[in-house]
C-alpha cells in the first residue's frame, strides 16, 4: 500500500490528539482554520500563566492534529475502488500506528468524511472517551439525487473557479480559504466524484450497531446550512 498523504499541525508530543476527515473535491488542507485553532489551543494561556505564576503546573500547549486525504483527493492515490470499507481500510494505518489504543480524543468528519468517520466506530476503541462529531453526513439521499451531484461536481472540477471567483461567492472565506478550495478541486477529477456516486457510498453501509458495545464513543452531530 502507498503512504498516506496526510496533513498535520501542532506538536507530535502533545498528549491530545485530533483526526478531521474532509468532504467529496475537497482536501486534507482545507481544515487549516480548525486544525490551527486546536492545535494552537491553550497556548496563549500558558504564556500568560508562565509570566505571571511561574509557578504553577502549565496544561498542554494544545492537540496535535492530523488530516488525511482520502481515496483520490488532494495528493492521495486514485483507486478503482472507492466503497466505504475501501476508504476506511486505507485510514486503518492512523488508527493503529500506536498499537491496539488509537491516538485520538476527537474525530471530526465533515460531508463524505462523516460517512468514514461513522464506519470507523468499530476500530475507534479506546481506554479512554472519544468524541465523534459527523457535520451533515448524507446518510440518506433522495433517489436519484446522485446524477445531480455528479453533474454538479463534473461541472466543479471540469471548470474551476479561480480564487478570486470563491472570494466573490463567499465573502466571508479569507484568501488561504479560496487558494486551498480551488487547490482541492483541480486536484480532485470527475471519475473519482462518479465513481463515489455510483457505489452509492452516501448511504451509510456500516451499520453503528455493530461496534464493540466496550468502545466508549460520544457522538455529536451537526447539520450546517454550508
Amino acid at each position: 500500500m502507498a503512504a498516506l498523504s496526510t496533513s498535520t499541525w501542532g506538536d507530535p508530543a502533545a498528549t491530545k490528539h485530533v483526526l478531521l476527515i474532509h468532504g467529496i473535491t475537497f482536501s486534507s488542507r482545507f481544515w487549516h482554520h480548525i486544525a490551527q485553532k486546536f492545535a494552537s489551543r491553550g497556548k496563549f494561556h500558558n504564556q500568560a500563566v508562565a509570566e505571571h505564576a511561574p509557578d504553577m503546573p502549565v496544561s498542554d500547549a494544545g492537540y496535535f492534529v492530523t488530516a488525511p486525504d482520502l481515496l483520490g483527493h488532494g495528493s492521495a492515490r486514485c483507486s478503482s475502488d472507492y466503497t466505504v470499507a475501501a476508504l476506511v481500510e486505507e485510514l486503518r494505518p492512523l488508527l493503529t500506528a500506536g498499537g491496539n489504543d488509537h491516538p485520538y480524543d476527537i474525530v471530526i468528519g465533515h460531508s463524505l468524511g462523516g460517512v468514514v468517520a461513522a464506519a470507523l466506530f468499530p476500530f475507534l476503541k479506546s481506554s479512554r472517551p472519544v468524541r465523534v462529531v459527523l457535520v451533515d453526513p448524507p446518510f440518506e439521499m433522495p433517489p436519484g439525487s446522485a446524477a445531480s451531484y455528479k453533474k454538479l461536481f463534473g461541472d466543479m472540477i471540469g471548470n474551476p473557479k479561480t480564487p478570486e471567483a470563491y472570494l466573490k461567492e463567499f465573502p466571508l472565506w479569507t484568501r488561504e480559504d479560496a487558494i486551498f478550495f480551488s487547490t482541492s478541486i483541480r486536484l480532485c477529477n470527475v471519475a473519482t466524484t462518479e465513481a463515489i456516486m455510483d457505489v452509492g457510498l452516501f448511504i451509510l453501509l456500516v451499520g453503528l450497531s455493530s461496534q464493540d458495545s466496550s468502545s466508549k464513543t460520544t457522538l455529536g452531530r451537526f447539520h450546517t446550512s454550508c
